[in-house]
């Protein structure tokens, strides 16, 4: 049911949007934020974020490399993991 997943976007988006993100400094070329798996008091909420990221998203190509989007309104979404379970940071930037 296409109105489920619309909502499974807006709460994911939710849960990413109330934790802490930081600027990716190194990377000036490429503006992103990035939220870390130590930081979140849920670890499990953390993991399951990235599945969902990879679930909803889409593969785009970054500099010759598939990486999973999820975008969402202002933002851009992905783990640099290809398994979720793996993930120790999501990505976002503005789009």
């Amino acid at each position: 049911m296409e109105f489920d997943r619309a909502v499974e976007h807006k709460i994911l988006a939710q849960i990413l949007d109330k934790h802490v993100w930081i600027f990716a400094k190194t990377m000036p070329k490429n503006p992103h934020f990035y939220t870390r798996k130590k930081d979140w008091d849920d670890a499990i909420l953390f993991t399951q974020c990235a599945y969902r990221i990879r679930e909803f998203g889409k593969t785009e190509i970054f500099r010759g490399w598939p990486y999973v989007c999820f975008n969402f309104c202002e933002y851009k979404y992905w783990v640099m993991d290809k398994n979720p379970d793996d993930a120790v940071i999501i990505n976002r930037k503005i789009i």
